[in-house]
């Protein structure tokens, strides 16, 4: 596995999300106070891009169905939502994140 550079800390604030790709896979990337957080981009439950969603402490909630995502674990928080029904989607994938010399780099 390699550490990709996704991006600069400088261009990721702190309470904010971007999704990139890396080696041709779409991650999230995440900044809850300083702490840099990746995670597939697909939500599981319809694949909807969770760049889209929003962002809440160390969670991420899908629009579509909100549901939400611990941005740590990957393990869904908050069930999917469907007129009435409720489902637990699967965990999201997480990557490794390191920060070397002010860059943002993923393991994929």
């Amino acid at each position: 596995m390699t550490f990709v550079p996704t991006g600069l800390t400088a261009d990721l604030a702190e309470g904010t999300m971007r999704g990139v790709e890396v080696g041709g896979e779409g991650v999230l990337v995440a900044n809850v106070a300083g702490t840099f957080y990746a995670i597939a981009r697909k939500c599981p439950h319809m694949g909807f891009d969770l760049a889209k969603g929003a962002l809440e402490g160390a969670r991420v909630t899908c629009r579509m169905h909100d549901a939400s995502f611990d941005l740590a674990t990957g393990e869904a928080v908050e069930k999917a939502k469907l007129l009435f029904l409720k489902t637990r989607p699967k965990p999201v994938r997480t990557y490794p994140v390191r920060v070397v010399d002010g860059a943002i780099t993923v393991e994929v």
